[in-house]
């Protein structure tokens, strides 16, 4: 290190080796001290003004540039080289910055001369400042400071495109510093920094592309530069980045430095589904306040970015996402809830329930002060009513019984409420009705046009009406959802609740969610299941009763209107245009019936649909129900209108549910519906025949004269290839996951269909099928080892199958949908890892190691080529780099490796001969690990025999052991005979496991005179193994005396 000069600042410089000198003594020092930057950048530009000065300019940039070259290839990692490009900045925005001053003074200095001068001439003076512009114009050309940064620019573009990274790092990073402090360039040279900045925008090391991202940011602000969408060029090549990039430190980089405006916004917010976690919740911490107001968002935006972050799987992001809303958002408003709940368009919103929950959670403070009183009530709009309900249910949650006593009325007050908005619905649109008969006349009289539900008939109205109806039906939503859950404890509320709701079912035409929230009030208030079921049947003959006087009523006016018409004809004042638009009577009647009678079927359908889905007593003990199903879903199943069909399908699969008989006998039905019936109908009938089986298995098929299991098997399978259809597909491909996962279905060739729907090319634009797949295959696969071995068992053929599906599309797609198609490598890949037994949950070493999925894929893939199912040089590449992935164990039966072992050396010689050089150095690798691992599973193996062996051995000795004991018993002791004989048996099965005989001997001495007893003492033998070279047996006489009997290991005897 050079010794250090008292006064740095006195510096001379004669020769280029002096300003090289001094320059190298300012990098070092910069290494060494880094706090003094802005010393030893004032010390760069002072040796720069004396080059200047001693004409060394070009010494000067020669030097510097030569020892920045020795800072280009230091590593990423090394802090000496940041030290010196900040020390590089940090110089250059001090000459830009002296350079800015002296033009502020030659300015001033111009101005000040100008007002002393005696402006006699216009013109002359016109003149002399046209030369004095030319002039400035040349000197800012000339200046110092320009021409060292274009000459140190131009430099450092020569080494941007180096073959050696840290160069191309340190250059694209130097760029980016030093362009942040220019706030003008030359076009030639802008138009090269863009060229080759954009190229670096690509480069295969991510930290390049990051400080890439970061130097074209700079250019964003260029209002020339901008494409056919008035998008910047360069701020285009960062939504790129941010949409394409894999890095997500890039994609964050962009995202961080990108252009905030109403053309980048929903880039910006489509980040909330990045796949990187920091990103994600970088968009809600961080982006969003960059951005500002939410209101300025549209609907849509404001829609997705508050789902995305608020079902977020991360819990951080979820976190981030709740306070933007519940802190920012409402800041925006001026703390204002209602209008916060308006901004989130709450009658068709998804996302502003759950928004509300976690506003309550998150914000104590707010709810605290919170009190709905009379007025509240009174003048309910769609914002307060969703309030209220979304208050109700956070209080109810969590048990905060004070505020709904305070806020919320009496159940006898809030039934009347009630009743008051239901009463308020139907002003609503008998006002409507009133005030425009033509369509009510378009209603009566149309015989071509399909009946609509009541449930979208404000699509039928004047959109002012349409409105209001909307909204007053949302209001009911939100009080029938309160009412459901509603504390009922008081009898008169509870009487005056049902009264109201069964009023309005009856007579106030609601729509198909209104007859939802209201049947599950209905439930609530009900004694019993069997009470809520009678209850709705008397409603639906109400409502059959009403429709028919309806038409009654029809009838009268338009014989009436005929019998007037009559007798205008017999007058004389016949018309040809009334005359025409006569109908006979009978026929009128029949339009009526067409017409209205739909509207009443409709209205009675949704009744019974929501009344199955609350009932769960079967069918057989609930007639109420049964007898709705013969009169009410028969018949629209019969009719010809569409909707009504549809919806009594629903209602009869909700029927099959309850009763499995029913099932039987209309499964058939229920797939002639999904084979043949339109999208819609076999959606509805898919769903059915999944929620059949899921509830009562597959014991309704392979009855005698209904639907097999195969049937159903071929039924599942064309539902998946029904590419046409994707919707169909994806459904049945989730529902079939479902039964696999619940061990309903265990079909294997059904399971790998499944696999070939996944990786099918023409699945891959049907996003809800892959969404299913991508989770469930994996799930499946890891549950359960049953699961794994289904698909190990499948896996090769489906390879196989999915090699021929690829060859089929490959000469047909254009290059640019090749990305579209899933590579044979990944395939393999993820078929390994689905059958890896390392990854079952919950599993055991022992179980792991003794696994044979793997195993059985090797022999399938191997066999495969050996047989010639795989010809293709390609596909035997991959098969074979794979081979070292698959989990093999010495704990595996033997046999199955022998097999395998036997399989290896024929394909050595058969396959490998043929084979490229990686391929023989993969599969020499893979032969040369099994090979050891043949070798330990042997020995093993004979471990093993040799253990089986000695314990036969010792089997056979405990046979001779006891075998001696027996004969040497039968001689002391004849009359044991059968005793020992017993010991004998139970000892030869066992092997002496079964240590004690027990023995009862009740047998008559008749010839024996001398003894007076007519019994013999009990005799309780004990056999016992000790050390493996003796037996004792103990005799337990009746004196409880052990008399111990000795056999040695050469089958002596001796007692004791």
């Amino acid at each position: 290190m050079p010794p250090k000069n008292k006064n740095k600042f006195n510096i001379e410089l004669n020769e280029a080796s002096d300003v090289h000198r001094e320059i190298a003594n300012v990098f070092q020092d910069c290494q060494l001290n880094p706090s003094g930057f802005k010393r030893n950048a004032t010390l760069l530009k002072l040796i720069q003004k004396k080059a200047f000065e001693s004409n060394l300019e070009s010494s000067f940039n020669l030097s510097f540039t030569k020892l920045i070259n020795k800072v280009l290839p230091v590593k990423k990692s090394e802090i000496v080289g940041d030290r010196i490009i900040k020390l590089t900045t940090k110089f250059i925005m001090e000459i830009k910055k002296d350079e800015e001053k002296e033009k502020e003074l030659k300015r001033k200095r111009k101005l000040n001369a100008k007002k002393k001068n005696n402006q006699n001439n216009d013109e002359n003076n016109s003149e002399e400042d046209h030369d004095d512009d030319d002039d400035e114009e040349e000197e800012e050309e000339d200046t110092l400071c320009l021409k060292f940064i274009s000459y140190f620019l131009r430099h450092l573009l020569r080494g941007i495109d180096s073959k050696d990274k840290n160069v191309r790092y340190r250059i694209i990073q130097l760029l980016g510093c030093i362009v942040t402090c220019l706030e003008e360039i030359d076009n030639e040279l802008y138009n090269n920094i863009i060229w080759n900045v954009q190229k670096r925008l690509c480069d295969k090391e991510p930290n390049i592309r990051l400080k890439a991202v970061l130097c074209i940011s700079r250019f964003q602000g260029d209002e020339d530069d901008e494409d056919e969408h008035g998008v910047n060029r360069s701020t285009a090549k960062l939504l790129s980045i941010l949409q394409n990039d894999p890095s997500p430190e890039v994609r964050r980089a962009a995202l961080l430095n990108i252009d905030k405006s109403p053309l980048t916004l929903p880039y910006l917010v489509e980040r909330a589904k990045d796949l990187n976690t920091i990103t994600r919740k970088m968009v809600y911490s961080r982006i969003m306040k960059e951005v500002g107001d939410f209101r300025k968002f549209e609907k849509t935006l404001r829609e997705n970015l508050l789902l995305w972050g608020l079902k977020d799987r991360e819990q951080s992001v979820r976190n981030s996402a709740i306070k933007m809303f519940t802190n920012q958002w409402l800041s925006d408003v001026n703390n204002n809830l209602l209008e916060l709940i308006e901004r989130l368009h709450i009658i068709n919103s998804e996302v502003a329930p759950l928004a509300m929950k976690y506003f309550f959670q998150n914000r104590s403070d707010i709810v605290s002060n919170m009190k709905l009183d009379k007025k509240f009530w009174g003048n309910l709009n769609a914002e307060t009513a969703f309030l209220a309900r979304t208050f109700f249910n956070h209080c109810q949650s969590n048990n905060l019984q004070e505020y709904l006593e305070k806020s919320f009325p009496e159940a006898a007050e809030f039934a009347t409420l009630i009743s008051k908005y239901f009463t308020v619905r139907k002003k609503i649109m008998l006002e409507y009705e009133q005030n425009d008969p033509i369509f009510l006349k378009n209603i009566n009289t149309s015989n071509n046009n399909t009946f609509q539900s009541y449930s979208n008939i404000e699509n039928e109205l004047d959109s002012q009406y349409a409105n209001d109806l909307k909204e007053i039906n949302f209001i009911m939503e939100q009080l029938l959802t309160i009412a459901k859950d509603y504390d009922f404890s008081d009898d008169f509320g509870r009487r005056e609740m049902l009264q109201v709701l069964r009023s309005s079912l009856t007579n106030d035409k609601l729509t198909d969610v209104l007859i939802k929230y209201t049947l599950q009030t209905i439930r609530k208030l009900s004694i019993s299941e069997n009470d809520f079921c009678q209850m709705m049947t008397e409603i639906v003959s109400d409502i059959r009763d009403t429709g028919e006087n309806d038409i009654n009523e029809n009838d009268k006016d338009q014989d009436k209107e005929k019998d007037d018409e009559d007798l205008d004809d017999e007058n004389g004042d016949k018309s040809p245009l009334k005359s025409g638009s006569r109908s006979p009577s009978k026929s009128q009647k029949k339009n009526v019936e067409e017409i209205e009678s739909p509207d009443v079927m409709i209205q009675c359908l949704y009744i019974v649909k929501h009344m199955l889905e609350l009932t769960r007593q079967p069918l057989e003990n609930n007639i109420p129900v049964s007898s709705l199903l013969d009169s009410i879903v028969t018949t629209s199943i019969r009719s010809q209108n569409k909707i009504l069909r549809e919806i009594g399908i629903h209602c009869l699969g909700l029927g099959c549910l309850l009763d499995k008989q029913l099932t039987i006998g209309q499964l058939r039905f229920f797939g002639l519906c999904c084979a043949k019936a339109p999208e819609k109908l076999q959606i509805i009938c898919l769903k059915i025949i999944f929620d059949i089986l899921a509830t009562h298995g597959t014991s309704v098929l392979d009855i005698e004269g209904n639907i097999d299991t195969l049937s159903m098997n071929k039924l599942f399978y064309r539902t998946l290839k029904r590419f046409n259809k994707p919707k169909v597909q994806a459904l049945s491909a989730e529902g079939l996951c479902k039964l696999y996962l619940a061990d309903i279905l265990v079909d294997e060739e059904l399971f790998e269909t499944l696999i070939l729907a996944y990786y099918n090319y023409q699945n891959s634009k049907n996003q809800d099928l892959l969404q299913a797949l991508t989770f469930c295959l994996p799930v499946y696969a890891f549950s359960h080892p049953k699961h794994q071995k289904i698909m190990a068992s499948v896996a090769a053929d489906a390879f196989y199958r999915l090699l021929d599906n690829y060859d089929e599309f490959l000469d047909k797609l254009e290059p640019e949908d090749m990305d579209t198609m899933v590579e044979p490598q990944q395939i393999l890949q993820n078929l390994i890892h689905w059958t890896n037994p390392q990854n079952i949950v919950n599993s055991t070493e022992e179980e792991q190691n003794k696994s044979t999925n793997h195993l059985m894929i090797i022999l399938d893939l191997l066999n495969g080529i050996l047989s010639g199912s795989i010809d293709n040089p390609k596909y035997r590449k991959i098969i074979i780099m794979n081979l070292s992935k698959f989990y093999l164990a010495k704990e595996i039966n033997f046999e199955s490796l022998k097999e395998l072992n036997k399989l290896i050396s024929a394909f050595s010689e058969r396959v490998i001969p043929d084979c490229d050089g990686i391929s023989k150095n993969s599969f020499n690798k893979f032969k040369t690990k099994f090979a050891k691992l043949f070798e330990e599973a042997e020995e093993l193996n004979n471990d093993k025999e040799t253990e089986k062996e000695t314990d036969a051995s010792q089997d056979s000795q405990d046979q001779e052991y006891v075998s001696a004991f027996i004969k040497e018993s039968e001689v002391e002791s004849p009359s044991k005979e059968n005793e020992i004989d017993n010991h004998n048996e139970n000892s030869v099965e066992g092997g002496l496991k079964k240590d004690v005989l027990e023995n009862e001997n009740d047998k008559n001495d008749k010839n024996n005179e001398n003894d007076g007893n007519d019994e013999k003492d009990e005799m309780n033998v004990k056999v016992k193994r000790e050390n493996d070279s003796f037996v004792h047996i103990d005799n337990l006489s009746e004196n409880n005396q052990s008399e111990i009997i000795e056999i040695d290991s050469d089958g002596d005897i001796s007692m004791e």
